[in-house]
């Protein structure tokens, strides 16, 4: 908090001023090429990366991910 004060002759005032930052998030998912689809081999290992990206204006410190398969 700052305190702005104003004099002019004999007249004086001040005011306390107070700042509120707000963090912005953005989270971004996608991989290295930019493409959502691979080819696979059946029988194979098959590897796909997905990078997590933190796009917003302060860090992210906490997090819990899951990550289901789609029924069959």
């Amino acid at each position: 908090m700052a305190t702005l004060e104003i004099s002019s002759g004999d007249l004086r005032d001040s005011i306390d001023l107070k700042a509120v930052i707000t963090a912005t998030y953005e989270l971004a998912l996608g991989t290295s090429t930019g493409r959502l689809n691979t080819s696979v081999t059946a029988g194979e290992d098959n590897h796909f990366a997905l990078i997590l990206a933190n796009q917003g204006s302060d860090a992210i410190e906490f997090m819990v991910g899951e990550i289901r398969r789609e029924a069959d």
